[in-house]
Protein backbone atom coordinates (compact mmCIF):
# COMPACT_ATOMS: atom_id res chain seq x y z
CA UNK A 1 0.00 0.00 0.00
CA UNK A 2 3.21 2.14 0.82
CA UNK A 3 4.41 1.84 -2.62
CA UNK A 4 0.60 2.70 -4.11
CA UNK A 5 -0.16 5.67 -1.80
CA UNK A 6 3.01 6.27 -0.18
CA UNK A 7 6.15 8.18 -1.27
CA UNK A 8 9.63 6.60 -1.70
CA UNK A 9 10.46 7.62 2.18
CA UNK A 10 7.31 6.27 3.13
CA UNK A 11 7.74 3.23 1.30
CA UNK A 12 11.36 2.59 3.05
CA UNK A 13 10.74 3.29 6.52
CA UNK A 14 7.76 0.75 5.62
CA UNK A 15 10.51 -1.63 4.46
CA UNK A 16 13.06 -1.00 6.92
CA UNK A 17 10.08 -1.56 9.87
CA UNK A 18 9.20 -4.78 8.27
CA UNK A 19 13.05 -6.05 8.28
CA UNK A 20 13.98 -4.88 11.38
CA UNK A 21 10.99 -6.33 13.10
CA UNK A 22 11.32 -9.79 11.80
CA UNK A 23 15.28 -9.83 11.13
CA UNK A 24 16.31 -7.87 13.74
CA UNK A 25 14.08 -8.10 16.71
CA UNK A 26 11.85 -11.34 16.61
CA UNK A 27 15.87 -12.70 16.77
CA UNK A 28 16.57 -10.93 19.87
CA UNK A 29 13.36 -11.82 21.29
CA UNK A 30 14.71 -15.41 21.47
CA UNK A 31 18.09 -14.71 22.86
CA UNK A 32 18.10 -11.55 25.58
CA UNK A 33 15.45 -10.32 27.55
CA UNK A 34 16.40 -6.78 26.58
CA UNK A 35 15.16 -6.86 23.06
CA UNK A 36 12.23 -4.30 23.95
CA UNK A 37 15.32 -1.98 23.36
CA UNK A 38 16.04 -2.24 19.85
CA UNK A 39 12.46 -3.42 19.55
CA UNK A 40 11.51 0.12 20.44
CA UNK A 41 12.53 1.25 17.07
CA UNK A 42 9.61 -0.65 15.30
CA UNK A 43 6.91 1.39 17.39
CA UNK A 44 8.87 4.76 16.50
CA UNK A 45 8.62 4.18 13.06
CA UNK A 46 5.10 4.22 12.13
CA UNK A 47 4.68 7.67 13.25
CA UNK A 48 7.50 8.48 10.51
CA UNK A 49 5.58 7.05 7.88
CA UNK A 50 2.64 8.90 8.51
CA UNK A 51 4.63 12.08 8.46
CA UNK A 52 6.67 11.57 5.08
CA UNK A 53 3.49 10.13 3.32
CA UNK A 54 1.72 13.72 4.11
CA UNK A 55 4.59 15.41 3.14
CA UNK A 56 6.59 16.16 6.29
CA UNK A 57 10.54 15.99 6.77
CA UNK A 58 12.14 13.05 8.14
CA UNK A 59 14.26 15.84 9.67
CA UNK A 60 11.81 17.95 11.19
CA UNK A 61 12.20 17.94 14.97
CA UNK A 62 8.53 17.91 15.69
CA UNK A 63 8.97 14.54 14.19
CA UNK A 64 11.87 13.45 16.08
CA UNK A 65 10.13 14.47 19.24
CA UNK A 66 7.18 12.59 18.09
CA UNK A 67 8.81 9.38 17.16
CA UNK A 68 11.44 10.05 20.59
CA UNK A 69 7.88 9.51 22.74
CA UNK A 70 7.16 6.53 20.90
CA UNK A 71 10.34 4.52 21.18
CA UNK A 72 10.41 5.98 24.71
CA UNK A 73 6.85 4.48 25.40
CA UNK A 74 7.62 0.72 24.10
CA UNK A 75 9.71 0.06 26.83
CA UNK A 76 7.60 0.63 30.06
CA UNK A 77 4.71 -0.93 28.16
CA UNK A 78 6.65 -4.26 27.78
CA UNK A 79 8.91 -4.18 30.96
CA UNK A 80 5.25 -3.78 33.05
CA UNK A 81 3.89 -6.53 30.97
CA UNK A 82 6.72 -8.40 32.14
CA UNK A 83 6.22 -7.82 35.93
CA UNK A 84 2.66 -9.82 35.29
CA UNK A 85 3.91 -12.23 32.86
CA UNK A 86 7.41 -12.87 33.24
CA UNK A 87 7.73 -16.35 34.61
CA UNK A 88 5.09 -17.63 31.78
CA UNK A 89 8.10 -16.23 29.43
CA UNK A 90 10.45 -18.49 31.68
CA UNK A 91 8.90 -21.18 31.42
CA UNK A 92 8.19 -21.06 27.67
CA UNK A 93 12.08 -21.07 27.42
CA UNK A 94 12.07 -17.51 26.25
CA UNK A 95 14.81 -14.28 27.69
CA UNK A 96 12.94 -12.80 30.56
CA UNK A 97 13.98 -9.62 32.71
CA UNK A 98 12.06 -11.64 35.49
CA UNK A 99 15.02 -13.91 35.48
CA UNK A 100 17.53 -11.06 35.28
CA UNK A 101 16.13 -8.70 37.89
CA UNK A 102 14.00 -9.01 40.53
CA UNK A 103 10.75 -7.54 40.64
CA UNK A 104 11.74 -4.44 43.57
CA UNK A 105 14.28 -3.63 40.25
CA UNK A 106 12.10 -3.90 37.75
CA UNK A 107 9.74 -1.75 39.37
CA UNK A 108 12.33 1.06 39.40
CA UNK A 109 13.74 0.76 36.15
CA UNK A 110 10.25 0.52 34.81
CA UNK A 111 9.60 3.97 36.96
CA UNK A 112 12.54 5.65 35.40
CA UNK A 113 11.08 4.60 31.71
CA UNK A 114 8.02 5.59 32.97
CA UNK A 115 9.03 8.74 33.77
CA UNK A 116 11.05 9.13 30.29
CA UNK A 117 7.96 8.69 28.55
CA UNK A 118 6.35 11.35 30.90
CA UNK A 119 8.78 13.80 29.97
CA UNK A 120 8.76 13.02 26.09
CA UNK A 121 5.17 13.46 25.87
CA UNK A 122 5.86 17.15 27.66
CA UNK A 123 8.37 17.47 24.61
CA UNK A 124 5.50 16.71 22.38
CA UNK A 125 3.48 19.10 23.62
CA UNK A 126 6.41 22.13 23.32
CA UNK A 127 7.18 21.30 20.43
CA UNK A 128 5.10 22.35 17.96
CA UNK A 129 3.56 18.94 17.13
CA UNK A 130 0.30 20.05 17.88
CA UNK A 131 -0.89 23.88 17.39
CA UNK A 132 -3.66 23.73 19.87
CA UNK A 133 -3.54 24.75 23.59
CA UNK A 134 -6.52 23.18 24.15
CA UNK A 135 -4.16 19.67 23.32
CA UNK A 136 -1.10 21.17 24.65
CA UNK A 137 -2.60 21.25 27.92
CA UNK A 138 -3.86 18.09 27.66
CA UNK A 139 -0.52 16.28 26.41
CA UNK A 140 1.01 17.88 29.62
CA UNK A 141 -2.08 16.88 31.83
CA UNK A 142 -1.04 13.60 30.47
CA UNK A 143 2.65 13.80 31.31
CA UNK A 144 1.37 14.41 35.08
CA UNK A 145 -0.70 11.44 35.04
CA UNK A 146 1.87 9.13 33.35
CA UNK A 147 4.20 9.71 36.70
CA UNK A 148 1.17 8.98 39.28
CA UNK A 149 0.82 5.83 36.85
CA UNK A 150 4.67 4.69 37.54
CA UNK A 151 4.39 6.35 41.47
CA UNK A 152 1.90 3.63 42.27
CA UNK A 153 4.28 0.67 41.34
CA UNK A 154 6.19 1.98 44.50
CA UNK A 155 2.96 1.16 47.27
CA UNK A 156 3.57 -1.41 49.43
CA UNK A 157 0.43 -3.48 48.75
CA UNK A 158 1.95 -3.51 44.81
CA UNK A 159 1.68 -6.39 43.53
CA UNK A 160 0.36 -7.95 39.87
CA UNK A 161 -2.78 -5.36 40.11
CA UNK A 162 -0.47 -2.29 40.72
CA UNK A 163 2.05 -3.66 37.65
CA UNK A 164 -1.92 -4.40 35.65
CA UNK A 165 -2.79 -1.51 36.37
CA UNK A 166 -0.02 0.30 35.30
CA UNK A 167 0.17 -1.38 32.22
CA UNK A 168 -3.19 -0.56 31.20
CA UNK A 169 -2.53 3.36 32.37
CA UNK A 170 0.47 3.07 29.67
CA UNK A 171 -1.79 1.63 27.01
CA UNK A 172 -4.72 4.34 27.87
CA UNK A 173 -2.30 7.18 27.98
CA UNK A 174 -0.56 6.29 24.45
CA UNK A 175 -4.23 5.79 22.72
CA UNK A 176 -5.00 9.34 24.36
CA UNK A 177 -2.15 10.79 23.53
CA UNK A 178 -2.62 9.86 19.87
CA UNK A 179 -6.06 11.07 19.60
CA UNK A 180 -5.61 14.35 20.98
CA UNK A 181 -3.33 14.25 18.67
CA UNK A 182 -4.97 13.62 15.25
CA UNK A 183 -7.80 15.72 16.63
CA UNK A 184 -5.64 18.55 16.75
CA UNK A 185 -6.91 20.70 13.83
CA UNK A 186 -10.44 20.34 15.50
CA UNK A 187 -10.10 22.55 18.21
CA UNK A 188 -10.48 25.97 17.37
CA UNK A 189 -8.06 27.44 20.70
Amino acid sequence: MLAVTGNAYALALGAFTVFWYNGVYTCLKKKTAFAVLPGGLVGAVPPAIGWVAAGGSLLDPRLLFLCFFFFMWQVPHFWLFMLEHGKEYEMAGLPSLTAVFDGGQIVRISFVWISSVAVSCMFISTSGVARSLAVNITLFAMSVWLMWNGIRLFRKEAGKAAFSFAFRGMNTGMMLVMLFLASDRFFPF
